[in-house]
């Protein structure tokens, strides 16, 4: 091992030990394998996110209950308001870098008497978003995969041209995501950490690829005034004729997007330097989910 890797390695241990000792000030023991650096768990945090599945799933969506206007300042609105909540679950991460996250953190800084329930309502809570958000985006990959099968079969998505998977392949395709999905999370932190960094290069590389392509291929171009102003929600479609509601409604499509970022919070306790990889993880990984976005 040469000088820098005995650096690397003193480094490593002055970190853990540290990461030990801020959990002990708190009376918690040290449980899990601290295998992560600052650069995966943001990637495995950013892979949570993931506004490829998050954005492409809703775009119908946004244009159904908002149009151009829902799409883009919809999303400025929604990863502003993110950011600040961000800003605080960062401090707190900081405080208590636990694996716990919000359940640990509610029983913490709870009264007394409120505190068991807190953690409760936190912890259930949390259980049950994950589950959904889960089978959301599994949901969503496999409607994704059932369309580049018809594009790539000679078909635009859904027309009959191409092969059309019907909906017990459908199913099938969603019982795969999920089953893929469960065997990635059986594997070792270190190599989810090496998943969670091909996901963010296949983000960055794709989206990009994405705003090159789209605009060079499409046919016909709409003006800035179009995609910046134009609100034109389907209120024949949704029943709804109050345009303040249809825009609060079209932001659950931006929402819907901008969840998982508090995952670095339970990644704490097999990260080193918890206490700043943690909330930098949350912070960044909302920033680059508005840019890719």
């Amino acid at each position: 091992m040469g000088v820098l890797g005995l650096l690397k390695r003193d480094k490593l241990q002055e970190s853990e030990q540290h990461d030990v000792g801020t959990l002990e000030k708190m009376g918690y023991k040290q449980e899990l394998s601290r295998q992560l650096s600052l650069f995966h768990c943001f990637a495995t945090t950013f892979s949570f996110l993931s506004p490829i599945t998050g954005l492409t799933g809703t775009y119908a969506f946004l244009y159904t209950y908002g149009g151009p206007v829902s799409a883009i300042w919809g999303w400025v609105l929604v990863c502003s308001f993110n950011f600040m909540i961000g800003l605080i679950l960062s401090e707190i991460c900081s405080a208590y870098p636990t694996s716990g996250g919000a359940y640990f953190w509610s029983h913490r800084l709870g009264g007394p008497r409120a505190r068991n329930l807190a953690a409760w309502l936190a912890g259930w809570l949390n259980l049950l978003g994950n589950i959904g958000s889960t089978a959301g985006v599994a949901y969503t990959s496999a409607i994704l995969i059932r369309d580049y099968v018809s594009l790539a079969t000679g078909g635009n998505a859904g027309a009959s041209a191409g092969v059309v998977l019907d909906n017990a392949a459908l199913l099938g395709l969603y019982a795969g995501v999920l089953l893929l999905l469960g065997l990635v999370n059986t594997v070792t932190v270190r190599a989810l950490g090496v998943v969670g960094e091909i996901s963010i290069w296949f983000h960055l590389i794709g989206c990009t690829a994405f705003i090159i392509l789209l605009p060079a291929v499409a046919p016909t171009h709409q003006s800035a005034q179009w995609v910046f102003t134009t609100f034109s929600p389907d209120t024949v479609f949704t029943g709804i004729s109050s345009y303040p509601m249809m825009f609060i409604l079209s932001l659950l499509g931006c929402q819907w997007a901008m969840v998982g970022y508090d995952a670095a919070s339970h990644l704490t306790e097999e990260t080193h330097a918890a206490d700043v990889s943690g909330p930098i993880s949350i912070l960044a990984t909302i920033g680059f989910g508005f840019l890719l976005g």
